[in-house]
Formats: C-alpha cells, structure tokens, sequence
C-alpha cells in the first residue's frame, strides 16, 4: 500500500498486484501463465479471492486468449464518477 500511495495509478495498481500475486506464491499455475500471456495485449493481475485474473487492454485479444485456455470470462465497464451511495 506505502507503494502504490506514491504513485496511484491503474498502471501501478496491475503492476504492483502482479508482483504481490506471484512473490507471496498465489499465483500459480493456470493464473500465473494468463497474467504472462495477457502482457502483449494490455495488464494482468490476480483477484486475491478465487483462482481467477483481471485484465485491461485489447479485449477482443485478450477474451481470445482466456477463452483458449478454457476461462469463463466477463466484461465489465469501470465507473468513472467514483464510490457513491446510489438510492
């Protein structure tokens, strides 16, 4: 967190999740070699909870490539105006 606070941006938020994934020994195996194989078409990260990855970039590659490694995949869009309470 003393990390990303110095610099907090989307590219540092993969990056730095990237490095926590795979230095703590979490990432492993199928999600390891997705976060690898998804570096040419945009930023790789593993969700700390499941056995699953997150990803920004080329999405029609990138759905391409999980989709050949057998993933079930979403697409979803980041809401620009922030946290809020919606009634």
């Amino acid at each position: 967190m003393q990390e990303f606070a110095k610099g907090p941006n989307l590219q540092e938020l993969f990056r730095l999740g990237k490095v926590f994934a795979t230095e703590t020994g979490l990432a492993v195996g199928k999600v390891k070699d997705a976060m690898e194989a998804a570096a040419p078409y945009g930023q790789c990260s593993m969700a700390m909870l499941g056995n699953s990855v997150f990803a920004v970039g080329q999405l029609d590659p990138l759905d391409a490539l999980f989709k050949g490694m057998g993933a079930q995949r979403y697409r979803c869009k980041v809401d620009g105006k922030g946290a809020r309470l919606l009634a």
